[in-house]
């Protein structure tokens, strides 16, 4: 009994050993191959061309990835985008890009010496992002104003491509004045200082719109804010000949009514939404801002950040529990 038994586990551990064996490199090939796809995709990401219909989108789509981007037309006149994390990575061309003199495999340096194509056109506004790279996140861009501008763009809401031009947030009350005397300072709000806009504490001066519309055109204006003591949100769009009158004119502008030229947009929760549009006004007759009055329902809503201390968003000043504490965003587009 106790012999049968020996042979028994004798050939228990002679099974376990071999198998054993058997399955240590089958995990071993597993990760090796999982390890050689993962390097061979990173490389096919890295070194190959990717779609792109112009310079433009080329550099925009390796931009949203943190990477240079090269391009070179083929003897198709097709453009081939290329996207690289550092200038010492290689570049795989392909076979309908290379000529006699090209080797397969090329140093970026050398290959950005020699790219070929079309100009790149300077980017004047994150509406022309927009249509350049239709997928492009939002972030910042370098615009070309008078220089070239660091710029934050909004490429989601109402369909994308809005350029922020002013970006206010108080949340101290006892830095209200503090802050307002700064952002309404005379050497602030300038054009090329409008990257400032991402740190709260900025807001593109009235003189400088005109500036902005020679350089980028545009055509409409978005407000959005929201304070906490009454909870609400204001947002909402003006375009056309409103807006024309709202920048560019002192008078008031009643009945915000019919051919779209202002239209509140779907997250708005404000007081002035629920109200009949022809009651909505802008403007005052005597103001020199823009920031005077964009939106008011008289002795109920009003939006305005000038003259200051009022800093209103759907509210009014004299209306109890009242205060500055909230945040202001606008875009142009």
């Amino acid at each position: 009994m106790v012999l049968r038994i020996t042979v028994c586990a004798l050939a228990c551990i002679i099974y376990l050993i071999q198998h054993c064996k058997s399955l240590e490199p089958s995990i071993y090939t597993v990760e090796k191959e999982t390890k050689t796809f993962s390097q061979q995709q990173q490389q096919k990401d890295l070194v190959n061309p990717i779609k792109s219909r112009s310079p433009i989108e080329c550099i925009l789509k390796c931009r949203i990835q943190l990477m240079e981007s090269f391009y070179v037309e083929n003897e198709d006149s097709e453009l081939n985008c290329y996207c690289v994390y550092d200038k010492n990575d290689k570049i795989n061309l392909s076979s309908s890009t290379r000529t006699s003199e090209t080797p397969e495999e090329v140093d970026v340096i050398s290959f950005n010496q020699h790219q070929v194509g079309s100009p790149v056109t300077p980017i004047k506004s994150c509406k022309d992002v927009k249509k350049k790279c239709p997928e492009c996140r939002s972030g910042f861009y370098t615009l070309q104003f008078a220089e070239p501008t660091k710029t934050f763009c909004d490429m989601e809401t109402d369909n994308g491509g809005w350029t922020l031009i002013g970006n206010l947030t108080f949340d101290d009350p006892t830095k209200v004045t503090e802050i307002s005397n700064t952002i309404f300072d005379s050497n602030n709000g300038r054009l090329s200082d409008i990257s400032k806009a991402s740190e709260g504490r900025f807001l593109l001066d009235t003189i400088q719109y005109g500036t902005l519309a020679e350089h980028t055109g545009f055509k409409e204006l978005r407000v959005r804010c929201f304070k906490p003591w009454h909870g609400r949100s204001g947002h909402f769009v003006m375009k056309g000949d409103s807006l024309r009158k709202m920048l560019f004119q002192s008078s008031v502008i009643a009945g915000l009514c019919g051919n779209n030229m202002f239209r509140f947009l779907a997250d708005d929760t404000s007081v002035a939404k629920s109200t009949d549009c022809s009651q909505l006004r802008s403007k005052q007759i005597q103001p020199s801002s823009v920031y005077n009055h964009l939106l008011w329902v008289a002795d109920t809503a009003v939006y305005q950040l000038d003259p200051r201390p009022r800093f209103e968003c759907d509210d009014w000043i004299v209306q109890s529990g009242f205060t500055q504490i909230g945040s202001w965003q606008f875009y142009v587009r």
